[in-house]
């Protein structure tokens, strides 16, 4: 009986993994890149230059989440980017997201590769998440850097 109810437990352990991991949905989020980009706080094109853990704060409790730095050219920044003295947008933009496969809502962001990022503002941090709309710079249409400069209005 013993190893039933061990086998039980630890079917039941993963099937609540799963369950947790499979609950990420993105029903709520737009459509259409120009729908992404009206939603977001922030809007660029950059590369991932460094990766790090840091502890966020979210309502009442706090979380350990990953910040990606993206280092951006100029005209890559559409919406958004702060900026330093005397006008010029930051070269550097750091971005919090969780480091999760696509299916529990993580944006795994790796050293080197470029993307196009939407992000939301909260506390003064930018965060990600699967859906919000980020993606390899590198996609094909619909999600090409040619709609996001559309949607900015820089045709």
């Amino acid at each position: 009986m013993r190893p039933f109810l061990t086998a039980f437990g630890v079917i039941g352990v993963a099937f609540a993994y799963f369950e947790e991991a499979a609950a990420c949905g993105c029903l709520k989020y737009p459509d259409t890149v120009e729908k992404y980009f009206a939603q977001s706080d922030v809007v660029f094109r950059g590369r991932v230059v460094s990766t790090r853990w840091v502890i966020a704060r979210d309502q009442d409790k706090f979380e350990l989440v990953k910040s990606a730095e993206f280092e951006i050219q100029t005209g890559e920044g559409l919406k958004g980017i702060p900026l330093r003295e005397g006008g010029k947008q930051n070269r550097f933009v750091h971005v919090r997201y969780w480091d999760k496969d696509e299916a529990a809502c993580g944006t795994p962001f790796h050293l080197g590769v470029r993307y196009q990022v939407f992000a939301e503002e909260r506390e003064g941090n930018f965060y990600t998440n699967f859906c919000m709309g980020t993606v390899l710079d590198e996609s094909p249409p619909p999600w090409s850097w040619k709609k996001f400069e559309a949607a900015a209005g820089k045709e």
